[in-house]
């Protein structure tokens, strides 16, 4: 799955991310900064062969920016983060290699209900956890395996 496919599916760019003396760094766009909850990839990319990689499919609850910042990718309290950073670091260690983020809204609908205990409740659902699975399943059904940071069912 490509950026190109990601766009045609009606993912936006959320930012870019870079390697500066060992550090991840990004730089985001304003989309992702909106306060939804939808699905974003993790895209390597390389330059010099014009081959594409999602490397992580996962939702986020409020915004893309704030899931970004909690992947705590160099925590060395986080086993995953680091994981995770040490797998990022290692692959754009090539100069011509470099990682977008893309995201998508995930359908929300108002929904009214009455719940257990008789009280009126109003609350948004999203699809978000639903959208994130058909994605990885998507991607599956096109690669033959999960994309390389994604290590359970729904996600990391």
């Amino acid at each position: 799955m490509t950026s190109q496919e990601l766009q045609r599916l009606g993912f936006e760019k959320a930012g870019d991310v870079d390697v500066v003396e060992g550090k991840i760094t990004s730089t985001l766009t304003p989309f992702a900064s909106e306060v939804k909850s939808g699905v974003y990839c993790w895209v390597l990319i390389n330059e010099s062969n014009k081959k594409e990689e999602v490397i992580y499919i996962g939702k986020y609850g409020m915004s893309i920016k704030k899931r970004w910042g909690e992947h705590r990718l160099h925590n060395p309290g986080s086993p995953t983060g680091h994981k995770n950073a040490e797998y990022i670091i290692q692959q754009m260690a090539e100069t011509d290699i470099r990682m977008e983020l893309w995201g998508k809204q995930s359908h929300s609908e108002e929904f009214s209900y009455t719940n257990i205990v008789g009280k009126e409740i109003s609350k948004t659902f999203s699809t978000y956890s639903v959208d994130e699975e058909d994605l990885i399943a998507h991607y599956v059904e096109k690669n033959g395996k999960r994309p390389a940071l994604n290590r359970t069912r729904g996600g990391n």
